[in-house]
């Protein structure tokens, strides 16, 4: 299964490879994990790893269209761009709630 970067649709591509919707070659394997987003929220204080892709998360919903950022290496970057190392090092961080200071489990 494949997911349109453009619309966000996911289905099976034609031979052409290209999305059935808006005719985008613009494509990425779908993981079978990754669902629609339900979340009222744009904003969320934790990031979330798919356990089957790998790919950035929402730690609400499991929608794979999000962009994590990290202050991990001094700069604000996105997860994305991370080594597996870095990753690493931001899933074995302690993580506190922004607004109570309270340690997130």
């Amino acid at each position: 299964m494949k997911k349109c970067l453009d619309c966000f649709l996911g289905y099976f591509p034609d031979e052409n490879e290209t999305c059935p919707d808006c005719g985008s070659s613009n494509l990425e394997s779908h993981c079978e994990k990754d669902v629609p987003c339900h979340c009222a929220k744009t904003i969320h204080e934790t990031i979330a790893f798919c356990d089957t892709c790998g790919h950035v998360m929402c730690p609400e919903c499991g929608c794979h269209d999000v962009e994590g950022i990290s202050r991990i290496t001094g700069y604000l970057n996105a997860v994305e761009g991370f080594n597996n190392a870095k990753r690493q090092e931001l899933k074995d961080r302690t993580h506190y709630d922004a607004v109570t200071g309270e340690m997130i489990k």
